[in-house]
C-alpha cells in the first residue's frame, strides 16, 4: 500500500504540470467523487465512501460526504483471544480553500488565508461530522461490544496524484477528532476458552480521533480543477446589503424629526396618531425608493428578491424602533404624571398630618390650660377658705377678747360701788 501511495504520488507530480483540458459543461456525475481509506484497509478495516459538491459551477466551494466502514464477525472455529470488529456510518459536511499569494508589504498571518509560498494545487477545507455504529473490541481479559455515536470537526487537504483522460485519482489526507459516546457490554473468555460471557455494562463519553485519513478519491475532474474561484456575486451582494443597512440607519425618529419644517412640526405636536401616521408614511417612502435602486447593484434576480426582504424588515424595525420610543416618551410622561400625583399625594398626608398634629397640640394646650384653670381657682378657694377660717378663728378671737374685757370692766365697776 505504502508503495502504490508512493507511485502515484510520482505520478501526480508529472500529471499536475500537464495543462488542464479547457472546461467542459458540468455534469451531475462530475459533482460525484469515490473514495476509501488506505488506512483502515491497513486496519484489516473495508470501507468505501461517497461526497456530492452541494453546488454546480466552478464557484462551489462545499461538500457532503457519506461514508461506510465494516468489518464484522468475521470466520472463527472457535473463539478467538483477540477481537476486533467494527461497523460505522459517517455523515460530513467541508468547505474547501486555498491560500493565496501574500501581497507586497503584507505580513503573515496565522487566521490569513494569503502565504508565502501557498501551493495552488492543494485545497484545504475544514468541517463538521457525525458518526454511529456498533463496535467489539477485545485486546485483554475484558472485551467490549456495544453502541457508539460521535461528533465533533474534521481538518485536511486533497492534491492531485494522478489525471486520467476522462477520470483522475486524487489524495486526501486529513483526521477527524471529536467526542465519543459509547454504550457497551464486557466480555470475557470462559475458562474453557470456548464461548465468551458477559462480564457486565458500562458507559462513557470520551474525547476521540475517530478517523485517520489517507483516502484515495476517484472523480471525473481532479480536485486541482475545482473549489478555485470565490463567486463574484457575493461580494456584491454583501456590499449591497451594507450598503442599503448603512442607508436605513438613518432612517429614525431624529432624522424624521430634522427634516420637517417648523410648521410641520407644529401641526404634527397637535396629535400623536397624526404623527405616527406621517413617520409611517415617510419610512415606507424610503424603502420604495430603495426597492427601487435594487435593480443597479447588479446581482442575481434571487440575491435581489433578498435585498428587497431585507429591506421590508429594515422598514418594519424602524417603525418598530419609533413605537418604542414613543412608548418609552409616553411612559415617562405616565411615571411623571404618577411621581407627581406621588408627591402631591404625600404633600397632601403630610399636610393632613401636620393639621391633626397642630390640633392634637391646640387640644392638649387647652386642657392643659383648663387644667391649670382648675387648679389656679381650687388653690384660690382654698386660700379664701382658710382666710375666712382665720378671719372667722380671729373673730371668735376678738369676740372671747371682749367679753373678756366686758367681765373684767364689770368687776371693776362692782368692785368701785
Amino acid at each position: 500500500m505504502a508503495f502504490t501511495l508512493l507511485l502515484l504520488w510520482g505520478r501526480g507530480v508529472s500529471a499536475y504540470a500537464q495543462e488542464p483540458e479547457g472546461a467542459a459543461k458540468e455534469r451531475l456525475i462530475d459533482r460525484f467523487s469515490f473514495r476509501t481509506n488506505a488506512v483502515d484497509w491497513l486496519l484489516t478495516i473495508p470501507n468505501v465512501s461517497v461526497s456530492f459538491d452541494l453546488f454546480p459551477g466552478e464557484y462551489n466551494k462545499m461538500d457532503v460526504l457519506l461514508g461506510v466502514r465494516y468489518n464484522w464477525n468475521t470466520f472463527h472455529k472457535l473463539p478467538t483471544y483477540y477481537v476486533f470488529d467494527v461497523f460505522d456510518a459517517r455523515a460530513e459536511y467541508r468547505y474547501h480553500f486555498r491560500f493565496e499569494q501574500l501581497g507586497s508589504g503584507e505580513k503573515p498571518n496565522f487566521f490569513s488565508l494569503k502565504r508565502k509560498n501557498p501551493r495552488h494545487h492543494i485545497a484545504h477545507y475544514v468541517g463538521a461530522y457525525a458518526n454511529a455504529g456498533t463496535f467489539a473490541f477485545k485486546v485483554s481479559a475484558d472485551g467490549r461490544q456495544g453502541f457508539q455515536g460521535g461528533v465533533g470537526v474534521s481538518f485536511g487537504i486533497e492534491l492531485p496524484l494522478y489525471q486520467y483522460k476522462k477520470g483522475a485519482i486524487d489524495l486526501d489526507l486529513g483526521a477527524s477528532i471529536g467526542a465519543m459516546y459509547n454504550n457497551f457490554n464486557l466480555f470475557t473468555l470462559n475458562g474453557a476458552n470456548s464461548a465468551y460471557v458477559n462480564n457486565g455494562k458500562g458507559w462513557a463519553v470520551l474525547p476521540m480521533l475517530s478517523e485517520l485519513r489517507a483516502t484515495f478519491a476517484w472523480r471525473t475532474r481532479s480536485v486541482r480543477d475545482r473549489y478555485l474561484k470565490d463567486d463574484p456575486e457575493i461580494p456584491r451582494f454583501r456590499d449591497a446589503l451594507n450598503s442599503i443597512r448603512g442607508d436605513f440607519a438613518s432612517v429614525d425618529k431624529k432624522t424624521f424629526d430634522e427634516s420637517r419644517t417648523q410648521k410641520e412640526a407644529r401641526e404634527l405636536a397637535k396629535s400623536d396618531s397624526l404623527y405616527r401616521t406621517a413617520f409611517i408614511n415617510w419610512v415606507n417612502e424610503n424603502v420604495e425608493d430603495q426597492k427601487g435602486r435594487v435593480q443597479y447593484y447588479n446581482v442575481t434576480p434571487e440575491h435581489e428578491e433578498q435585498l428587497k426582504k431585507e429591506i421590508d424588515k429594515l422598514g418594519q424595525k424602524a417603525i418598530a424602533d419609533f413605537e418604542k420610543v414613543i412608548k418609552a416618551k409616553v411612559d415617562e410622561a405616565d411615571k411623571a404624571a404618577r411621581d407627581k400625583a406621588r408627591e402631591e399625594a404625600k404633600a397632601a398626608a403630610e399636610k393632613e398630618k401636620a393639621e391633626k398634629a397642630a390640633e392634637k397640640e391646640a387640644e392638649k394646650a387647652a386642657k392643659q390650660a383648663e387644667k391649670e384653670a382648675a387648679e389656679k381657682a381650687k388653690a384660690e378657694a382654698k386660700e379664701a377658705e382658710k382666710a375666712a377660717k382665720e378671719a372667722e378663728k380671729a373673730a371668735k378671737a376678738q369676740a372671747k377678747q371682749n367679753k373678756k374685757t366686758d367681765t373684767e370692766t364689770a368687776t371693776e365697776t362692782e368692785t368701785n360701788e
